[in-house]
């Protein structure tokens, strides 16, 4: 689960297979949140956030397993 600044708009998930995922925040308070799932073969390996007008915020990887 992410914890996204109230300046995100959504995320862009890249996955271990080449594929790419919009992931859109879900408000909770004054925190918006995005749940990620891997699957086997499509891990979540990097994600970037974005703003409504699609500039780049932020970005990292995925650790873990």
């Amino acid at each position: 689960m992410l914890d996204a600044a109230p300046s995100v708009s959504y995320l862009l998930v890249h996955r271990a297979d080449g594929s790419t995922n919009r992931e859109n925040l879900v408000r909770a308070g004054r925190s918006r949140f995005c749940v990620v799932a891997s699957a086997k073969g499509s891990k979540a390996t990097r994600w970037a956030a974005y703003s409504a007008d699609g500039a780049r915020l932020a970005s990292g990887s995925f650790t873990g397993s």
